[in-house]
């Protein structure tokens, strides 16, 4: 988290909440409070009243930390298993390299999308912030099938990079750090930690842009897959059936502007 993040984060909450007068709870970590001094500072009224969580009691009063936190790691990993598995299958040795930001961030929708809201009510209540009475049961994860993920990567790869399920889910080096202190800059890198930035950097390709008719071909493929199903969703092929069209129109419309384009360019 930084300065310009949480800026940018409550502008838009701002926008979110309209005229209502919120309390929004915040943990007292020093880019948060330079980033509402900002924001304050922009802004000649505001309707939003910041509480702050104690220092060394966030993970007591801090509702993510109640469940919130876990079962979101649980998910993105879990999706970082399957790919991974997948990359293996089709003979990429080192599945890491094959990541990239749009996956990484495709992965993290997809498990804020999971995490239910029983499960936030329940880590609301847990800290306190919520009638206990009214508390919720947390979403039952699928330990079973992450642990088989797991051992069948560490089987493929030969190697046993985490101790055991909670160490993967829960790295100590992500351990939640309750001292909030003065923010201090990153210590400056040495000449290897140079040269592994432009290695990464290097790696980091743009992704080749996908066609018209390639992207119809893979849909095409999907929907054979899903019409082969005993137990096939129609709703769902009717949805590609619609994007196929749109597809299709979007692809017409191409042709007829760079048609129109070379037409004016000789006129």
């Amino acid at each position: 988290m930084t300065v310009a993040v949480m800026v940018e984060w409550l502008h838009w909450f701002s926008e979110q909440i309209g005229d209502r007068q919120v309390l929004l709870l915040m943990d007292n970590f020093s880019a948060h409070k330079a980033a509402l001094d900002t924001f304050r500072g922009a802004r000649r009224s505001s309707n939003i009243t910041v509480a702050w969580i104690p220092s060394r009691s966030a993970t007591k009063s801090q509702p993510l930390t109640h469940g919130v936190i876990f079962t979101f790691k649980t998910c993105y990993r879990q999706r970082w298993l399957d790919f991974a598995l997948a990359e293996i299958q089709k003979g990429n040795p080192n599945p890491s390299r094959a990541v990239n930001v749009l996956k990484a961030i495709r992965w993290s929708i997809q498990a804020w999308q999971a995490v239910t809201p029983a499960t936030i009510q329940h880590c609301w209540a847990a800290a306190g912030l919520y009638p206990r009475s009214q508390m919720a049961n947390l979403q039952e994860l699928p330990m079973g099938q992450i642990r088989a993920a797991l051992i069948a990567f560490e089987e493929q790869t030969g190697s046993r990079a985490q101790a055991g399920i909670e160490a993967f889910l829960s790295p100590p080096q992500e351990a939640v750090d309750d001292t909030f202190g003065p923010a201090t800059l990153p210590p400056q890198p040495d000449d290897a930690d140079a040269d592994s930035d432009v290695e990464l950097h290097e790696r980091m390709e743009e992704l080749p842009r996908v066609q018209h008719l390639e992207a119809l071909q893979a849909l095409d493929q999907l929907r054979l897959f899903e019409l082969q199903q005993v137990d096939g969703n129609c709703h769902f092929v009717d949805y590609l059936d619609q994007k196929e069209i749109e597809i299709r129109q979007k692809w017409v419309t191409r042709q007829n502007w760079r048609q129109s384009s070379l037409t004016n360019h000789f006129t």
